[in-house]
C-alpha cells in the first residue's frame, strides 16, 4: 500500500488469516457471500488489531490489497479490496472483473462525471484497504461466476495494471497463455519485465490461473 509502511507484514498476516479460515472448503465447496466477507473481515481484523497495539498511525498504520480466487469445478468466487485487480482472459477477450475501490470511482457512483472525478489529485487514493480500519469501513466486493471455456485469470497488483498496461498488451502476452500446455511461470515473468520496463514505479505481483473444461462423462 503506497505511502504505508509494514505493506509486507499485513499481506502476509492477510493470506495466513485467509487460508487458516478456508481449510473447511479445500477441494469441496465454495465459501458463500456472508462467509467470504467474515472471512476478508477476520483478515482485516487481525491486522488492524496490530496496528492498534502497536499504536501505529496515519501512514505508520499497516496496510495490504487483497485480490481473492476461489475455484471449484467450474465454479468460481472472486472477492476484492482496494485496487488490485483481476482479469478474465478466453476467446471472447479481456475482461476486467474487479473494479478499483479508488475516490473516483466512489464519486462517479455518487453521479459525479467521471471526467470530473478522474481529474481530482487524489483520483486514484484508495477508499478501501485491509488493516487500517475497522470492518465497519470495510465492504469487500464478492461476485460468483462459472467456467464455461478455456480461461485464464491475472491476478495483480496496481503496479502491473498501471497505466493500462494490461489492456493494451493483452494480446501479445497473456492470449498465448490460453494453450493447454501454455508455461505460466514464463509467462508471469514476461508480464512481470514488461511492467517494471514501462511501470516502473511500484511493487509488482502476479499470479495467472490456466482453467482448462473438459467434457463431464458418465
Amino acid at each position: 500500500m503506497g505511502g504505508h509502511a509494514g505493506g509486507e507484514v499485513a499481506s502476509s498476516m492477510a493470506i495466513e488469516k485467509i487460508v487458516e479460515k478456508f481449510i473447511p472448503f479445500w477441494g469441496n465447496r465454495l465459501p458463500g457471500t456472508k462467509k467470504l466477507r467474515e472471512i476478508i473481515h477476520a483478515a482485516n481484523q487481525s491486522i488492524f488489531e496490530l496496528n492498534e497495539s502497536e499504536l501505529r498511525r496515519d501512514v505508520g498504520r499497516m496496510g495490504t490489497t487483497l485480490v481473492l480466487l476461489s475455484i471449484c469445478n467450474s465454479e468460481v468466487a472472486i472477492a476484492h479490496v482496494g485496487d488490485s485487480r483481476i482479469y478474465q482472459i478466453n476467446a471472447s477477450g479481456l475482461r476486467q472483473i474487479t473494479r478499483d475501490h479508488e475516490v473516483a470511482n466512489r464519486l462517479i457512483d455518487q453521479g459525479v462525471e467521471a471526467t470530473v472525478a478522474l481529474s481530482r489529485h487524489d483520483a486514484h487514493q484508495l477508499t478501501q484497504a485491509l488493516g487500517p480500519y475497522d470492518n465497519h469501513q470495510i465492504e469487500p466486493a464478492i461476485a460468483f461466476l462459472q467456467i464455461l471455456e478455456p480461461t485464464l485469470f491475472l491476478l495483480c497488483s496496481d503496479g502491473l495494471c498501471d497505466n493500462d498496461l494490461v489492456e493494451q498488451n493483452w494480446e501479445t502476452y497473456l492470449l498465448p497463455l490460453l494453450a493447454t500446455d501454455a508455461d505460466l511461470e514464463s509467462g508471469v515473468k514476461k508480464l512481470i519485465d514488461l511492467a517494471n520496463t514501462i511501470n516502473g514505479h511500484d511493487n509488482i505481483t502476479a499470479i495467472l490461473v490456466n482453467c482448462q473444461v473438459e467434457p463431464v462423462t458418465n
